[in-house]
């Protein structure tokens, strides 16, 4: 692309939580707020998140398709969402519609869902097409390799046979796309690994808001504990480090018995909690890029967690990360970080450590990949 995109469509075909989807919603209000013609359409919308969708996309141009209820996930669900064409094949109509009127320069698909849609836009618009491009949030492989730690172990044993025909599928659908991004450099190792998509550019971002609230010039006395991605094994640990550092305090969808639980908390309320913790304990069953410890960071506040996945490859060598596998680790690099936190110009530190992951930024960096040939490899995975 010669020039500088000024005309997008950001697509999302299930939006059931704000959780899963702050990229999306961050980047077309950035983009948005640039002077950008920026559609953001999403397929199926939870009813009660759409005033606070729309109101957090600002300039940026809401239309949705159809509405859900405020259902709780399931395999079925899953399932329904990736492999039912139904929903692509609307969505693609909907993007060439409004494509023929106003041309769009890109169209980004940024989600788990909707991997079909670049193969029906190509049958639709067969020439004079925007770029077409997808971000990888999460691949399709995480169930059957995850181990059984996660929800319902008896519906992914059972899916388990349809693996090779669900590989297959997915590698056809995002061989469709003119560029592949990935959530995380986790993620890109594993599309290189079982698709063959090599050099994959990373699209992440978190709420400016983190980056706005001024940090506690005398932090709490708390050490923070979100448990969202918590497992049995876990909720264990939590528990094994809260004997040694008893001032843990979680919140979350789920409750840790013997600690001190704030519930699910609002956008503000995270917010100014997070800031004003001493400390975060970031425990994990699977995590590719790690948005909670890093808008921990982006509030001035250290973290303690385990070296896995993406949170290894994107906070090794932060000065505000610890890294632990035991109760004991854990629980001493807390006592040490709490220690650091008092310290304004180093919790500003932490700051600067993530900056690059403001919107600001992260959308100057995404606009720039759209000069350059990246993405999809014809090359088979080993």
């Amino acid at each position: 692309m010669d020039r500088v995109p000024s005309s997008f469509s950001i697509v999302v075909p299930w939006l059931d939580a704000m959780m899963g989807h702050r990229v999306s919603i961050n980047l077309a209000q950035e983009l948005a707020d640039r002077g950008a013609k920026v559609d953001f359409l999403v397929g199926l919308m939870n009813r009660t998140l759409v005033g606070p969708v729309s109101k957090h996309l600002g300039a940026a141009n809401p239309t949705y398709l159809g509405f859900i209820n405020n259902t709780h996930a399931s395999i079925p669900k899953y399932a329904t969402y990736q492999y039912n064409r139904t929903l692509d094949r609307k969505l693609a109509r909907s993007i060439a519609d409004a494509h023929r009127r106003t041309p769009y320069d890109v169209v980004l698909v940024l989600s788990n869902e909707g991997h079909w849609i670049a193969s029906y836009l190509r049958r639709y618009l067969p020439s004079q097409r925007p770029t077409l491009a997808v971000c990888v949030r999460e691949l399709v492989e995480n169930p059957f390799w995850l181990g059984y730690e996660r929800p319902w172990p008896r519906a992914r044993r059972l899916m388990s046979p349809l693996y090779p025909w669900i590989h297959d599928a997915e590698s056809e659908r995002l061989r469709e796309f003119d560029r592949v991004y990935s959530i995380s450099p986790w993620t890109s190792l594993l599309l290189d690994y079982f698709y063959g998509i090599r050099q994959s550019p990373t699209l992440a971002m978190i709420d400016r808001s983190f980056f706005e609230i001024p940090t506690a010039s005398t932090p709490g006395d708390y050490v923070a504990v979100p448990t969202a991605a918590l497992d049995r094994s876990g909720i264990s640990l939590v528990q094994e480090v809260a004997e040694l550092v008893p001032n843990l305090r979680t919140y979350g969808p789920l409750a840790v018995p013997g600690i001190p639980h704030e519930g699910f908390l609002s956008d503000p309320d995270l917010v100014s909690f997070v800031a004003a913790a001493a400390a975060t304990l970031f425990i994990f069953d699977y995590e590719a890029l790690g948005l909670i410890p890093i808008e921990s960071l982006a509030a001035g506040t250290p973290v303690a967690t385990i070296p896995k996945e993406g949170p290894r490859l994107v906070l090794s060598g932060n000065p505000g990360v610890r890294f632990g596998t035991t109760s004991a680790e854990l629980s001493t690099a807390l006592v040490t970080l709490s220690k650091l936190s008092v310290e304004s110009a180093w919790r500003k530190l932490l700051r600067n450590s993530v900056a690059g992951f403001h919107p600001s930024r992260a959308t100057t960096a995404f606009l720039s990949t759209l000069s350059r040939p990246l993405g999809v490899t014809s090359a088979t995975p080993s």
